[in-house]
Order: structure tokens, then sequence, then C-alpha cells
């Protein structure tokens, strides 16, 4: 998680309930490129997360990055971190 000197933060409560699932990730997730020099973008990451045809955070993870792969041309070239949790 990112803190900038001159950003101002608001805290919130967010009630998770089982079968809940957190997708946290770096910036070099959703702003990877293709050749074209397209953005992966969050539409990319949300829709690798929802093809997983299996609801395990490390199947959501290998999903996410094979799907960066394939965009990317195997060419990430930013750090590139997913960390995926289900809520219990």
């Amino acid at each position: 998680m990112g803190f900038f000197a001159d950003t101002v933060y608001q805290a919130r409560t967010v009630q998770l309930r089982p079968a809940d699932l957190i997708v946290a990730y770096t910036d070099g997730i959703v702003e990877a490129t293709n050749a074209a020099g397209e953005e992966w973008g969050m539409q990319g990451l949300v829709a690798a997360v929802s093809r997983c045809p299996v609801r395990q955070p490390d199947r959501i993870v290998q999903a996410v990055f094979s799907a960066l792969d394939k965009f990317s041309g195997e060419h990430q070239n930013d750090d590139a971190t997913v960390l995926a949790a289900l809520v219990n």
C-alpha cells in the first residue's frame, strides 16, 4: 500500500462475509502493457479473477499471472504482486 505526504486518506469499514474474496495488487498489475502499448487495466484483472474456475486464493493468483503474461507477451517490466484472500 502506498502512502504520499500530500494525499488525504479516509478510513472506512467494510463488512466481510464468508466466501467474500479480497484481491490486493500492485500498480504493475493494472499498468502492464501489451505490444500495442495498451494497459491491462482493472478490466483485465477483474476478467482474469472472474474467469478462474476455482475460488481458491492460490489458483486465483495463478490465473491472474497467466492472463497477465498472455496479455503482455510475458514482457512485464514493473513490479507485479497479487494477493488473494478468501474470507472463511
